[in-house]
């Protein structure tokens, strides 16, 4: 039988790894967001706080995954 302490590491290797996981999902449709309203070669404030507004950052995160899921259910049919 495993002990305390064997459950905890494995507990956080695995909450590690969701949180690098998290993170990298999160930039990735962020950056995703930023190409599609051309943000790369046009800086603009105002539209880079609608992509994701400083103080609402996980609740825009999850939106950008319904909308990834989305465009990816209608790209394959």
């Amino acid at each position: 039988m495993p002990s305390l302490e064997d459950v905890y590491k494995k507990f956080g290797f695995a909450s590690e790894a969701a949180q690098l996981l998290e993170t990298e999902l999160g930039t990735i449709l962020l950056i995703s967001g930023a190409i599609e309203q051309n943000l790369i070669e046009t800086q603009d404030q105002d539209v880079a706080n609608t992509l994701c507004p400083p103080h609402r950052t996980e609740r825009k995160t999850s939106r950008l995954v319904e909308k990834q899921r989305f465009m990816t259910r209608q790209c394959l049919g």
